[in-house]
């Protein structure tokens, strides 16, 4: 494999504050702008209204407070305005658009879980990335480029998580932490669904979750091909298995949609048909704002599980992977770039198949090579080879997006 490459890497890892200057600075424009639109001239009151919020915080995960520090500083906004906009901008919930699925090992080529999301909200910037915090849990997640939470993601230890909206909750609460930061609580601290189901069920008791007017359906899938699906509504936590080794969000026409597909390629199920999947209506809607699929796998998930990322509307761009076992982000998913490019210039999604297959014929190769790295001369190295690696996927998708002057409009 290649030993350089002009893609910027940037390392999301170590104390809170380090990652939180680091994510920062790769987005300090959007932060910046974002905290000044929010607040306007309301900014005492936003201060008052958050203050429950941002005792949770420091109750629940005190190391968000150096990180918020860190990023705050290097975007130049002040630290409680920007813990303040954490935790009040997605108190407006959206209609229940998302949509998320799952495969157990015995369903997969190469015995993996794969797990799925298609994120619909506001269209905002997207950033994708790899992040541990020193004592915490490493994982991939896809976020706008100015969250502090995550909206779905997979952890070194293989736990998948995502978060859509649910039924009406019959007994609202709207005082809390909301989604993101509860899915990143879970990333930082479980390494099973079984865990994760018991640290959401130890949050409902602490009342830390504010969900407004509707419950939270959550979907969890684990390394070794464990799979729930999780209705969450105040006072009240409801888990849903599956024996077929299937599960969808919802039982809608996109859930029928899904389950149709995986029973027909059963045992010979890729990443590629989650892919393709998330691109076909009705699972795609105009208000998808990115995508994720994660492949994860039992040994050693920590180096060679992936997440491909789609920071656009996933009809628009391609899927781009990290692995979990790297040091550092490529700069143009973590700061926003790829999803600028791909907002400039609509490419049909069917021109993506090919370079995509590139990718995935790429991905086994890597692999290889990192396991090779492993053996002969130990994690460090394995690790280098996995970040070398991502960075030229980016690349590569980089120079697909960005128009030629044959195709410039």
């Amino acid at each position: 494999m290649a030993a350089t490459h002009p893609i910027p890497l940037v390392p999301l890892s170590g104390s809170p504050r380090a990652v939180g200057e680091a994510f920062g600075a790769a987005n300090a424009a959007d932060i910046a702008a974002a905290v000044a639109e929010f607040f306007g001239e309301r900014r005492d009151a936003l201060l008052a209204s958050t203050e429950h919020y941002r005792s949770l915080v420091a109750e629940l995960a005190p190391h968000w407070l150096d990180e918020v520090a860190g990023i705050a500083a290097a975007a130049g906004v002040d630290a409680e305005d920007y813990l303040a906009y954490q935790g009040a901008k997605y108190r407006r919930i959206n209609l229940p658009e998302c949509f998320s699925y799952c495969v157990a090992p015995r369903h997969t080529t190469g015995g993996v879980t794969l797990f799925h999301k298609n994120r619909d909200n506001v269209n905002r910037p997207q950033c994708a990335y790899v992040k541990e915090v020193a004592g915490r849990y490493r994982f991939a997640a896809t976020a706008d480029t100015t969250d502090l939470g995550c909206m779905m993601a997979v952890n070194e230890r293989g736990l998948c998580c995502a978060a859509d909206v649910g039924y009406p909750d019959p007994n609202p609460c709207y005082r809390g932490m909301m989604n993101p930061d509860i899915m990143r609580l879970l990333l930082e601290g479980c390494a099973s669904v079984p865990e994760a189901v018991d640290h959401l069920s130890e949050l409902e008791a602490k009342r830390a979750y504010a969900g407004a007017a509707v419950g939270t359906n959550w979907l969890f899938a684990d390394a070794a091909g464990e799979l729930a699906q999780v209705c969450h509504y105040h006072g009240r936590i409801e888990v849903n298995a599956s024996a077929e080794g299937f599960l969808v969000m919802r039982p809608d026409e996109r859930g029928q949609r899904v389950l149709e597909s995986f029973r027909a390629e059963s045992g010979r199920i890729r990443p590629a048909l989650l892919n393709l999947l998330s691109r076909q209506s009705p699972i795609l809607v105009d208000s998808n704002i990115s995508a994720m699929t994660a492949s994860v796998s039992a040994l050693r998930p920590d180096l060679f599980s992936r997440a491909e990322f789609a920071v656009h509307n996933a009809g628009r761009v391609v899927y781009v992977p990290l692995y979990l076992g790297i040091t550092a982000t490529p700069r143009p998913l973590l700061d926003g770039t790829i999803y600028r490019l791909a907002e400039a210039r609509h490419i049909p999604s069917a021109g993506f198949v090919d370079f995509e297959a590139g990718l995935h014929e790429q991905c086994i190769r890597l692999e290889l090579a990192a396991r090779d790295a492993l053996a002969k001369r130990g994690e460090a190295a394995a690790r280098r080879t996995l970040t070398l690696g991502c960075a030229r996927f980016v690349a590569d998708a980089v120079r697909f997006l960005t128009p030629t002057d044959e195709s410039a409009p």
